[in-house]
């Protein structure tokens, strides 16, 4: 198979909340392995290239699909997984985006209280300005 064809296509909600479960300081080695096997499908690589990398046999990948296509996020761990408050999906991170670029924040309390309005979501200054940096936003304390 080639790294076109792939196996595992993830939407971008199940994509982000995979990447976070892998970047947890503590998670089960299982529950690691199994969101790893999916990014890396997801991003071409073939089933026997992911066996080899995470060392799991093929028969076990083979469960694992089956297993995420009926059970979805709950199959790592994530049951009854719902994004946790203060965590914007791909959609309001894109809105948001083209709304600070049209009309540039002249502080964190006006980033917080938009995100508050528009997507009931209640952010800290200090996560405010981690999400605008994570949107490619940069301060500049000369533009006041």
């Amino acid at each position: 198979m080639s790294k076109r064809d792939k196996t595992v296509t993830l939407s971008d909600e199940q994509r982000i909340a995979l990447e976070a479960l892998c970047r947890r300081r503590k998670v089960e080695a299982l529950v690691w392995k199994r969101a790893r096997a999916f990014l890396l499908l997801d991003t071409g690589e073939d089933a026997g290239t992911v066996c080899r990398i995470l060392d799991i046999g093929p028969t076990v990948l083979t469960e694992w699909q089956f297993a995420f296509a009926g059970a979805g996020l709950s199959f790592f761990g994530l049951k009854g997984y719902s994004q946790r408050q203060g965590h914007l999906s791909v959609e309001q991170e894109r809105a948001l985006k083209a709304h600070f670029t049209e009309h540039p924040a002249q502080n964190v309390d006006e980033v917080c209280a938009y995100v508050l309005a528009e997507c009931d979501q209640s952010y800290s200054p200090s996560g405010a300005a981690r999400l605008m940096r994570r949107l490619g936003f940069v301060y500049n304390p000369d533009s006041g």
